[in-house]
Order: structure tokens, then C-alpha cells, then sequence
């Protein structure tokens, strides 16, 4: 169960993707007056070194977050408070403090982690952050339990690992949950794309639900062969209004970025369900 260890996979590509629209959806959500919550179901360590030895070993960041940050200056400006945050040497930024820095203090966070390693250094990464609850829980079974928040806006980021076959169906029934208890959520859901394809179950699952403006975003960089992921997905139910504009202007611009060398890159993105 905790053999999934991010520190080897943080700043890759698939998180550059992933944090990218992450960041782009907390400013859409906090340009509103009103507060939110926001929701991580597998939070990690919340910050990493790209000098550790899990980092080197697998040298994911130098076909991520190394390859744009050179490049921030020409990005387009939806993607600055994103680069801008991760512009630390030799750290990266996962999403709990990602979410923290771009929230505001009347706004929340709640985080789960189930891993005891893990859970510590999340909540030493968190403690400057009075309005943080960080727990050490199973989040897809547990943030349902708390849901719907009082301050009735918000987010869900749900991202596993997706270790075993079985955790895309868990997935979907994670967000059904969600959805039943508070239908007006934003779900962010990540998953890889791998060659065996058993994201397709999980796209399916979620397509199912009919929950209006639910986009699906895949950016692959290289062709599905091989071993490995060769692309990030994400399918966002209850979208705000007019958000693909800016998602599709970020994601179009690290497509070529992110390319493997040599190799074709390729975007897919649309509404499963349009918006009412």
C-alpha cells in the first residue's frame, strides 16, 4: 500500500501538466470574493528536492519543470503564478503548498495522507499555514465524510497513485461520493496514461455521471509505447464557466516544451459534457 514514493517522480512532466491547471483553477476560484475549501485526497510531502537521490535516480524534472522554467519569461501569463512559485533552485513545489500560496487566509485546507513518513513532512511543510488541516487518513474514503463545507465553494484534487488496477474504479466511485454529498464541487481528477490504457474505465466511470462542463484534458509527450507513463490526464467535473480558454492557452504552450525529443506531442482536450 505505501510503496509509491512521489520524491522520484516530482517536477516530471506529468506534474508540470497537473500543477499547471491546478494553479490556473485556484485563480479562476479566488478572482470570487466569496471563500472556499479546498481538498486533496493523496496530499505527499508538499515540497521536494530535485537534488535528492530518488529525484536523480529517475531525472523526471529534467523533462519537466527544468525544461520550463528557462522558458517563464515566454509564457503565456495565465502560467505565472505557477512558474513564479516554483522558481527555487533545486525545489519543487507539490500541490498542498502550491494551494496555499495561491488561496487566501479566510479560505481552507484539508489534506489527507495516509503514509506515516509522508504525513510527517506534510505537516512540517504546512505549519506556517494557520488555515491547513492536515491529516493522516485515507482521503478518498474520508473527505467525503466531511463534505458538504460550510463555506460551500471549492475544490477536490484527487490523484493516486493508481498502483493497482482496481484504484480507477475506486477512483470513480470516490468521486461519485463527493458529487452526492456536494454536487456544486469542482473535482480535479488526475490519472496517467499508460499503454495498457486502464484510464479508459475510469473516463468512462466519470463520463457516466453527466455532470455538466466536465473537461477532459490529456497532453501526452511521446507516443504510447514503451514502458511507462507517455502522458497526463485530467478530467475537471463542474468546470468554471469559460476556464478551457485558459487551460487550452497553457497547455498548447507546453505541449512542444515537454515533448520527448524527437518524438510527437499531442493535446486532447473537450468537454465529455458541455456546460448548462
Amino acid at each position: 500500500m505505501f510503496s509509491y514514493q512521489h520524491a522520484y517522480h516530482a517536477g516530471g512532466p506529468a506534474d508540470v501538466v497537473k500543477h499547471a491547471m491546478l494553479s490556473i483553477l485556484l485563480e479562476r476560484l479566488t478572482a470570487k470574493p466569496k471563500s472556499l475549501t479546498y481538498y486533496e485526497t493523496h496530499a505527499g510531502r508538499a515540497a521536494y528536492r530535485l537534488d535528492a537521490p530518488e529525484a536523480i535516480k529517475t531525472n523526471e524534472a529534467a523533462h519537466g519543470i527544468a525544461r520550463i522554467l528557462p522558458l517563464a519569461a515566454q509564457a503565456p501569463a495565465i502560467l505565472s503564478p505557477y512558474l513564479t512559485l516554483q522558481g527555487t533552485p533545486n525545489r519543487y513545489l507539490g500541490s498542498p503548498l502550491l494551494a496555499a500560496n495561491l488561496l487566501r487566509g479566510d479560505d481552507a485546507l484539508v489534506l489527507c495522507e495516509a503514509h506515516p513518513r509522508e504525513h510527517a513532512a506534510l505537516a512540517d511543510a504546512m505549519a506556517k499555514h494557520a488555515n491547513a488541516q492536515v491529516l493522516q487518513a485515507d482521503g478518498p474514503a474520508h473527505i467525503p465524510t466531511l463534505l458538504p463545507p460550510a463555506t460551500a465553494r471549492g475544490l477536490v484534487l484527487i490523484d493516486p497513485a493508481y498502483e493497482r488496477q482496481q484504484d480507477y474504479a475506486a477512483t470513480a466511485s470516490t468521486v461519485a461520493a463527493m458529487l452526492k454529498a456536494w454536487p456544486k464541487a469542482v473535482i480535479m481528477v488526475w490519472y496517467p496514461l499508460l499503454p495498457e490504457g486502464r484510464h479508459v474505465g475510469l473516463v468512462n466511470a466519470l463520463e457516466n455521471l453527466e455532470i455538466p462542463a466536465t473537461l477532459q484534458a490529456e497532453l501526452c509527450w511521446r507516443k504510447g509505447k514503451g514502458r511507462g507513463a507517455y502522458g497526463s490526464g485530467q478530467l475537471i467535473l463542474n468546470l468554471p464557466y469559460g476556464l478551457e480558454d485558459d487551460l487550452t492557452t497553457a497547455l498548447e504552450w507546453l505541449l512542444p516544451h515537454l515533448t520527448a525529443d524527437g518524438d510527437d506531442g499531442l493535446l486532447r482536450l473537450g468537454f465529455l459534457h458541455p456546460p448548462r
